[in-house]
């Protein structure tokens, strides 16, 4: 099973993951030494959670790497930090979108 928002409180990602279907997520952290490649054709949904009250209530946090290939979606609301060391790279002609609420 693939941890999502609805199984997972947080997800950290502290290997290299090829995310190959559809998947929804909340507190979500690519840690040092971790990466996540989005593939062509395939959605990264960033949903805004509940805040846990902690220092760092981002929804998705980057402190490696992440390539989007695909699109990465940020839900309304949903937060989005790239830390010091962190990257995020968007391959051309694809998509990093935030939804508004209407």
């Amino acid at each position: 099973m693939i941890p999502d928002m609805y199984n997972a409180l947080g997800i950290k990602i502290m290997h290299s993951i090829i995310l190959n279907q559809n998947v929804d997520v909340d507190k979500m952290r690519i840690t040092s030494g971790g990466s996540l490649t989005i593939n062509d054709a395939i959605t990264l949904t960033v949903q805004n959670g509940a805040n846990t009250g902690t220092e760092d209530d981002s929804d998705l946090v980057i402190d490696d790497t992440i390539i989007v290939n695909g699109t990465l979606l940020l839900g309304s609301s949903a937060t989005l930090e790239v830390t010091t060391n962190g990257s995020l790279t968007k391959e051309e002609h694809h998509a990093i979108k935030h939804c508004r609420a209407l």
